[in-house]
């Protein structure tokens, strides 16, 4: 049976989206979450809500893309992904995403949206977090809901940046 992982970023205020899109766009570091995201996710099934993948810029290439919600969603180029589910509201999204694992041969990495997260990071073998660091806050209209007390145990960390914008990028583990 494949890992069941999770990859996502906030703000340090719980910020998640704006307008479809990362709050944090152009942040001087943002290249580094995008690549910390690649390596993270590259081989893997991709599992996201039909908002998230709406606002992707292109279906993400090296990967087997899952979205929850019906098949009309499109990236902002056009493209579709590779399935689409409709999500039944007795879900039981843990024995779900190992099936998805099973059935693939692979990991499985749920990348958005905040409740799609949140409800994962409780059983996530594996965790990849960005917090982007602005004293002020991000403008945004999704928020990040409060995240479990545990999450996994750290093995690495990163830093880029200095003073009001920096980001950390955390990978978590449990077991």
């Amino acid at each position: 049976m494949g890992k069941i992982k999770v990859a996502f970023a906030t703000g340090i205020h719980n910020e998640f989206g704006y307008k479809g899109m990362l709050p944090w766009q152009g942040h001087p570091h943002q290249d580094k979450d995008f690549t910390a995201f690649k390596e993270f996710t590259k081989g893997c099934v991709v599992v996201m809500g039909k908002h998230t993948f709406a606002s992707l810029p292109f279906r993400l290439p090296t990967r087997i893309n899952v979205v929850l919600g019906s098949e009309n969603l499109v990236a902002k180029n056009g493209d579709v992904a590779d399935v689409y589910f409709n999500k039944p509201k007795d879900l039981n999204l843990k024995q779900w995403l190992h099936s998805l694992s099973d059935w693939y041969k692979k990991d499985v990495v749920v990348i958005g949206g905040a409740n799609l997260v949140n409800e994962t990071l409780a059983f996530a073998d594996g965790v990849l977090y960005t917090r982007f660091h602005y004293r002020k806050g991000y403008e945004h209209d999704v928020s990040m809901p409060l995240l479990p007390k545990y999450i996994g145990s750290p093995y690495r960390f990163e830093q880029y940046g200095e003073n009001e914008t920096f980001m950390d990028i955390t990978y978590y583990k449990r077991g």
